[in-house]
């Protein structure tokens, strides 16, 4: 069985029991589970309409977030599951120092966190053109924030990372 994100995130203890029975009903009970699963997606996404409209799909991948200060090297941040930086704005306004957010566009590649990552580490690069660099993933994010470390890191610059709620 292949599962999306939101397939996972939809899935309780229970369903997997029902998916996992031995009685011949798997495919019946995954074709209810999917369908259920395809209800939580719609909610989710009309949950993030209605707390973040018109930005379910952000249009700029590198955000200046608004802080304390503007004085300083800039902390790089890379979003969570949904891919917006929208959440972290409250964090944002507590920091003494330049704060940019990665947020997830049509056009960033999204088949490989190494893909993303480098992606990523070019959008940056258009704030900050050498190192050494701050960057923070949160929760989803930090899959990618470890990635573009090592990135950063393979071609001899100097990372700092900072990990929030890692998932």
């Amino acid at each position: 069985i292949v599962l999306s994100p939101q397939e996972i995130r939809a899935l309780t203890f229970a369903k997997l029991e029902e998916l996992s029975s031995s009685t011949g009903e798997t495919s019946k009970q995954l074709a209810v589970a999917k369908a259920t699963v395809n209800s939580d997606e719609n909610a989710a996404s009309n949950m993030l309409i209605l707390q973040w409209p018109g930005e379910v799909l952000p249009k700029e991948a590198l955000v200046q977030l608004k802080t304390k200060s503007a004085n300083g090297t800039p902390l790089f941040i890379v979003h969570a599951i949904e891919g917006l930086i929208k959440p972290l704005e409250h964090v944002a306004k507590e920091l003494d120092r330049p704060l940019w957010g990665l947020q997830s566009v049509e056009r960033a590649p999204h088949d490989t966190i190494q893909e993303l990552a480098e992606f990523y580490i070019k959008k940056i690069k258009e704030v900050q053109k050498k190192g050494p660099y701050h960057l923070a993933g949160y929760s989803f994010g930090t899959c990618i924030a470890i990635e573009m470390t090592l990135q950063l890191e393979y071609v001899g610059e100097n990372v700092s990372l900072s990990l929030i709620d890692g998932s």
